[in-house]
């Protein structure tokens, strides 16, 4: 992704930063975000498991997997200050039964702590 924006170098494509997607792919996250983080427009939180080739995404803080303490830290040491937004992936979203309210809250009890 990098190198193709640099390639392209167009003030109209940019890059969002998704931890879980580098995660299933066995990326370390404090490399990623070292390299992604400044210049991203905002960040995705979702937690990924499994492989690049068989994974799953959660809701963030599901896989209790992600650090997202360690995350947050990182976000200060970059001084990142964009938006970041709760991605519900497919995989959660078209189960059957799913909720969106229910989401929201989940969403919250994970995160709700360590992001105020």
């Amino acid at each position: 992704m990098l190198w193709l924006l640099d390639q392209v170098k167009s003030p109209w494509i940019k890059n969002v930063y998704d931890y879980s997607h580098y995660k299933v792919q066995g990326l370390d996250m404090r490399e990623t975000m070292k390299q992604v983080v400044p210049g991203a427009v905002f960040i995705h939180v979702k937690d990924g498991v499994g492989t690049a080739l068989n994974h799953r995404f959660l809701l963030p803080g599901d896989s209790r997997e992600i650090d997202y303490k360690e995350y947050v830290k990182i976000f200060g040491e970059l001084r990142y200050t964009g938006p970041v937004v709760v991605e519900v992936s497919v995989h959660v979203f078209d189960e059957p039964g799913y909720d969106g309210i229910a989401a929201a809250k989940r969403c919250w009890e994970n995160l709700g702590s360590i992001i105020v």
